[in-house]
């Protein structure tokens, strides 16, 4: 597919629950409701940011390119690990907890969170903005 990295596979949306096990390499979360589209997700995470005094145009872009704006909840990692949620936290983290990373309201704050805390390279797709993106805007 034009965009999407060589060897990263997107599986057919499906409904996924907390109580579900990852079962397919990236699994996409399905759209019944307006808090599960793109434009709420994107529009909630900017207010959330600008209310908590973060960047806002810096968790546009992890959010975006994470996890497309919540379509995309869990995707697997080079190293062998899995990222899950609105944020794409690791599995490998220390502090991570998979209910919160795929509630938008939990993991939004604690991503606030984290970027406050001066944990903002943590996201792969911020650290490596300018190596990976030729339009990153840091």
């Amino acid at each position: 597919m034009p965009g999407q990295k060589e060897g990263f596979v997107r599986a057919e949306p499906v409904l996924l629950t907390a109580e579900a096990a990852p079962i397919a390499p990236t699994i996409a979360l399905a759209t019944t409701s307006l808090e599960n589209s793109p434009t709420y997700v994107r529009a909630y995470v900017m207010s959330r940011a600008k209310e908590a005094g973060v960047n806002p145009t810096k968790v546009d872009w992890i959010v975006g390119h994470e996890s497309q704006y919540g379509q995309h909840l869990v995707g697997p990692e080079p190293n062998h690990t899995t990222s899950y949620g609105y944020w794409q936290f690791n599995d490998a983290n220390a502090d991570f907890d998979y209910a919160c990373a795929m509630n938008l309201v939990c993991s939004t704050n604690l991503a606030l969170e984290w970027i406050k805390a001066g944990k903002i390279d943590r996201w792969s797709t911020y650290r490596l903005c300018g190596e990976l993106f030729p339009n990153c805007p840091f």
